[in-house]
């Protein structure tokens, strides 16, 4: 249940948490041999977020890497994606961004191959 008194920056947050939900159907089938992660370093005040894709094998594929960040100062939506084709044993990095302030954070990254889709999120 949600306040009535809540402030601005808790309602973008609620939103960002909407947008940034998998869009993958609960039915799909995972993407075999293709795994991601989100790689988050801090640097000073700033926090740097990197999208990155391995493959156990061969593939090539679609991403989707989208980033919100929700704070007193507002919200703000960063939305990658594109193409990868990675050889076997390969990782690259799919999408990258850095944002001042990480109060808000959500990120998520889609990957989809032939064989399916698989996401993960932080």
């Amino acid at each position: 249940m949600f306040a009535t008194h809540g402030s601005k920056a808790s309602l973008a947050a609620l939103g960002l948490i909407a947008l940034l939900a998998p869009a993958v159907d609960a039915g799909a089938a995972p993407a075999a041999g293709v795994t991601c992660e989100i790689r988050v370093v801090k640097r000073g005040r700033n926090m740097e977020l990197k999208g990155i894709v391995h493959a156990a094998k061969a593939t090539t594929g679609t991403y989707s890497f989208k980033i919100g960040n929700a704070g007193d100062g507002g919200s703000s939506v960063i939305s990658q994606g594109g193409d990868f084709a990675l050889a076997a044993g390969e990782s690259e990095v799919v999408g990258e961004a850095t944002l001042s302030d990480a109060d808000g954070l959500r990120a998520r990254l889609s990957v989809s191959t032939g064989e399916g889709t698989t996401g993960c999120s932080r």
